[in-house]
């Protein structure tokens, strides 16, 4: 691979683990040698200053670098205008398109809900346009670079497409990865040979209770019905591939590769307080930080002088604080804010803390233990069973008197964290840039060997039958009814069609009172009918072996058939 390109939506100076994870890849890389860079779809104002406080802080290394959509467009137009032969030369657009300067206005539609958007570069000519309605949505977007014919698309993600193509085609074979569920459609609908269309799934994609049997998490539904024409998707535990496989076809491009630690400045002079714990995380509901507090507060029944210092920012701060204040926690726990520092804030506990509902990965546990410091974690799906070894580096737990029970035991024997520390710094080598990026090289390596998947043309005889579905009706007994503009042999779409994906179940939309059971994911396609009374098809799935013959409600489920 030539040149990876990572594709988020912005950058934050408050960013989480994600976006760190996202610009330590991308220094691995180019520590690699393969020419790497961050790719960022959203306009923001700030972009520049943030770059550089993040640069400063070593939260950006000096081998990365980062691109705007807006920037890049406006950098192209400003040297163009001052007739620089050499506009598109990578190593000139990729090192300055940051420091690019835009104007923004936006102009208001009378009497409508609409609003013009224009966007100018430094010496004032207009370099793009949107027609946005509402709050966000943008109905048009035009891109107009000096001596080219303007380019016109009907939404953003349209648009960012064709640039990263653009990007993309500079330096082939390319990777790009779509690091956040919002920038994959913007990805997979990339065009180019040799380009290589990579999504990631940084998180539990299941919604409450957040296991095997749970809906689909929105955000990475549209993630996982990318699977079909993915290059690769990467998931960051085993048993979260396979969960997806048991769900989902297995195609052959689901790899399974951990997050790379975050490199750390060296931190000195740091002394570990032996009744110190912290939690460094964002202040979310799905944190369960309540819990840590009322767990916490029994660990200072036993211990008077143990400390919890929690770091992070987020929509629970307030609640938090009533909290502590509820249990008279007002000088053992304290929220102490955002840490740009994670590596002095680790290095100075005994032990940090976790009680997620759910993780993706758990970078934070990573961190912590890089630094000697053991880590106390539920058993949440995913990740803390594949960082963290049980009894050796930190410990994995059940309930919430063996959470107490554990961080009590920590908080009372410094020989314990001693030994802990040197467990947790050894076993997570595994994490280091090179392993991790090893890992990377060989999935490339694999990739380039198949070749990369290109947009195919669907054979037209098959008409609206490759088409996203809705059952047009509901079943006692596991039917899905559709209606299609095309006539076709049963026999011969029972040989072309042996596979459906069901996009979205709505399993609220039952057959009388009976909740269809069904579950988003791939299915075999069993007894395909046409019904002449009714002039519609129907099939049942399988899954398994298992054919589903319970209710199904009408327009419940989405679903797109496989073309062998």
């Amino acid at each position: 691979m030539n040149q990876v390109i990572i594709v988020l939506n912005a950058l934050s100076a408050s960013a989480g683990g994600l976006t760190r994870v996202a610009l330590s890849r991308c220094d691995a890389f180019n520590t690699r040698g393969i020419k790497s860079f961050v790719a960022l779809t959203n306009f923001d104002s700030k972009l520049l200053s943030t770059f550089e406080a993040m640069r400063e802080e070593g939260r950006i290394s000096a081998t990365v670098n980062v691109v705007n959509f807006y920037a890049y467009y406006a950098y192209i137009s400003e040297l163009v205008i001052k007739n620089y032969s050499s506009a598109v030369e990578d190593k000139i657009v990729i090192n300055n398109i940051v420091k690019t300067k835009i104007t923004r206005k936006v102009n208001v539609v009378k009497n409508t809900d609409l609003k013009i958007v224009r966007y100018y570069t430094s010496s004032g000519h207009l370099f793009l346009q949107e027609l946005i309605q509402d709050k966000n949505e943008c109905l048009w977007i035009s891109i107009s670079v000096p001596n080219e014919i303007p380019l016109e698309f009907d939404c953003r993600d349209e648009a960012h497409s064709h640039w990263l193509g653009e990007l993309g085609n500079r330096n082939l074979p390319t990777a790009i990865i779509s690091d956040s569920p919002p920038t994959c459609d913007t990805v997979m609908n990339v065009l180019g040979k040799d380009i290589y269309k990579i999504l990631t799934i940084h998180n539990n994609h299941f919604k409450s209770p957040y296991k095997p049997g749970a809906v689909l998490n929105d955000r990475y539904a549209k993630v996982l019905n990318g699977l079909p024409v993915a290059d690769a998707l990467i998931v960051l535990t085993a048993k979260q591939s396979e969960h997806i496989k048991f769900q989902f076809r297995d195609r052959g491009n689901i790899f399974v590769i951990g997050n790379p630690l975050t490199k750390f400045n060296p931190v000195e002079d740091v002394v570990r307080d032996n009744k110190l714990a912290v939690a460094v995380c964002r202040l979310h509901s799905m944190k369960n930080l309540e819990q840590i507090l009322i767990n916490f507060s029994e660990v200072v029944k036993n211990i008077s002088d143990a400390k919890l210092e929690i770091w992070g920012t987020g929509v629970e701060e307030e609640m938090l604080r009533e909290k502590i204040n509820h249990l008279n926690m007002n000088d053992s726990i304290f929220l102490k804010g955002y840490t740009t520092d994670a590596a002095t804030v680790f290095s100075r506990a005994s032990v940090s803390l976790a009680a997620s509902h759910f993780e993706g990965f758990g970078v934070s546990f990573a961190e912590s233990l890089s630094l000697g410091t053991p880590v106390v974690s539920f058993k949440t799906l995913y990740g803390p069973e594949e960082i963290i070894t049980n009894e050796e580096d930190g410990f994995l737990v059940d309930n919430n008197e063996e959470f107490i029970i554990r961080v009590n035991e920590l908080l009372s024997s410094p020989s314990l964290v001693k030994s802990m520390a040197a467990n947790g710094s050894r076993n997570m080598e595994k994490f280091s840039h090179q392993n991790i990026s090893n890992k990377w090289l060989e999935m490339f390596e694999a990739l380039e060997q198949r070749g990369s998947k290109e947009h195919c043309a669907v054979d037209p005889a098959y008409g609206d039958f490759v088409e996203r579905k809705v059952n047009v009706s509901g079943s006692a007994f596991g039917w899905l009814y559709f209606a299609s503009n095309t006539k076709m042999d049963v026999d011969d779409l029972k040989s072309k069609f042996t596979s459906v994906r069901l996009i979205k179940v709505r399993q609220e939309r039952g057959f009388k009172g009976e909740q269809t059971e069904l579950f988003e994911g791939d299915y075999t396609v069993d007894s395909l009918q046409f019904v002449e009374e009714r002039q519609e098809y129907r099939f049942r799935v399988k899954k398994n072996d298992q054919i589903y013959t319970k209710g199904i409600g009408n327009n419940a489920i989405n679903f797109i058939f496989d073309l062998n």
